[in-house]
């Protein structure tokens, strides 16, 4: 019975702009501190909004910090549903950037999402290799555990960009999903997957 909010920023374009680019990051967390979960990708949202809310672009572009994901999409699925007949032309959801260790996972990222929108997916992993400076971006299937599969689900094509340490972080959903943690979050690596995507917005918004 409660209210709650997504926080939305609206970058209008110059010559398209009801042709929408959509970013996402959820900012609730699983009653723990939240640092890469998803503190990261609320972060890299916010420093990519910094840094094109200074340019001028021909389409929108438009980034949300959505409530709720932990107890089932909700804040995205709200706003997926508003927005239906919006011109969607491509949304990334960023979900955990941070957790980079050495080894098999060290500077690889996955990307997320429904083969129904593979050359979204190809756009974003090509925007990883040119942008990022040395991550590799591994293309996945489907996965519907984040806040793309909604706009997915209304047809728009969307993709999960996400650590590929994901399912071996060994703080996830714990206390220790914390900054206080040693040598967990890896700024450099994140800050590498949020010039991917806001290269790869420049790129289709065509500055």
């Amino acid at each position: 019975g409660g209210t709650y909010y997504n926080v939305v920023a609206v970058h209008p374009g110059r010559d398209r702009p009801d042709d929408i680019y959509l970013v996402g990051a959820h900012y609730d967390s699983a009653n723990t501190p939240g640092a890469d979960d998803n503190g990261s990708g609320v972060a890299g949202m916010l420093e990519m909004a910094r840094v094109i809310s200074t340019r001028q672009l021909e389409a929108t572009v438009i980034f949300i910090a959505f409530d709720r994901e932990e107890q089932g999409l909700i804040g995205s699925r709200a706003y997926a549903a508003a927005h239906a007949d919006d011109d969607i032309l491509g949304m990334v959801s960023l979900d955990m950037l941070g957790y980079n260790p050495v080894g098999t996972h060290y500077n690889r990222a996955y990307i997320y999402g429904d083969n129904a929108f593979s050359a979204w997916k190809s756009k974003l992993a090509g925007a990883v290799a040119t942008y990022s400076g040395g991550v590799t971006a591994q293309i996945a299937g489907a996965l519907d555990q984040s806040d793309h599969a909604p706009f997915e689900d209304y047809g728009k094509p969307a993709a999960l960009l996400i650590e590929h340490a994901v399912w071996n972080n060994p703080y996830y959903h714990k206390a220790t999903d914390s900054v206080d943690t040693p040598g967990y979050i890896d700024y450099v690596y994140a800050t590498a997957l949020t010039r991917s995507v806001a290269g790869l917005l420049l790129e289709e918004g065509r500055m």
